[in-house]
């Protein structure tokens, strides 16, 4: 009697998937001009859209007095010539170091300066809890200016999610943010509260980016500026002025 032939293990299910493939493959062929796809159809038809009516004029913008440019006449302002690639790595590095220090605050419940490699020192100040003045001046983050109400700001300063940090008012009248080639300082909040705040809109706060070096306002010179943000948190300004401050653009552009 005869040996049965037997053939491979799934020899018949590979070939019927071929021919079924090969089928799907010449059908475009063998059927052309028999069918058309009908995304093929909807390309093909036009309609009109209707177009509502022009405006006879375009309202007028009313500008704030903030907004209000001080002279019409003035240069524009130019563009910036420093390196982009070197800002936005300072902005990222910026975004790096915060979020660093939000992870550890989480953990912490007393006010710390954490050392940052390649800038300023950082004051976390933890919630929830309220500072002011005083709790800068105990960590050593501010120091005294050379004129009454005047302080310089040396380390940079994260208030964390549910603390408050308010600064202003009481004989303060001026803080000056240090900034030189060997970093700079900023305010910042992540989920928390800044309130800066003045006497009286004839006694404002006023907030500057300083270079102590120069002993001058802080001049955007590659290096980064001091700026002041908030992420996801609440910034209050009252009878604030702010100048020589930010860097680049966004979120350290001065204040965020």
């Amino acid at each position: 009697m005869p040996e049965r032939r037997r053939w491979p293990k799934g020899a018949i299910a590979n070939g019927l998937a071929t021919a079924f493939l090969v089928g799907l493959a010449v059908s475009p062929i063998a059927f052309r001009g028999t069918f058309t796809p009908p995304w093929v159809q909807s390309a093909e038809r036009a309609a009109a859209v209707p177009l509502g009516p022009a405006a006879a004029a375009l309202p007028g913008i009313n500008l704030s007095p903030v907004a209000t440019p001080v002279d019409g006449e003035l240069e524009p302002a130019m563009l910036p010539t420093l390196d982009s690639t070197h800002m936005a790595a300072l902005v990222a590095g910026e975004d790096l170091r915060l979020r660093t220090l939000l992870h550890h605050a989480n953990r912490m419940i007393v006010p710390e300066v954490i050392p940052v490699r390649g800038g300023l020192p950082t004051l976390v100040l933890p919630g929830p809890a309220s500072y002011g003045l005083d709790d800068l001046d105990k960590a050593g983050a501010v120091t005294p200016g050379a004129q009454a109400g005047s302080y310089l700001l040396v380390d940079s300063v994260l208030v964390a999610p549910a603390a408050t940090l308010k600064l202003g008012g009481g004989g303060m009248t001026t803080l000056l943010m240090d900034a030189s080639a060997s970093g700079f300082t900023s305010l910042v909040t992540w989920g928390g509260t800044i309130v800066l705040a003045g006497d009286s809109a004839t006694a404002p706060l006023a907030i500057t980016g300083w270079d102590r070096t120069s002993n001058q306002p802080a001049q955007d010179n590659g290096y980064g500026r001091p700026y002041v943000r908030a992420v996801g948190g609440d910034l209050q300004l009252k009878y604030v002025t702010a100048s020589s401050l930010g860097f680049w653009s966004g979120r350290t552009g001065g204040v965020a």
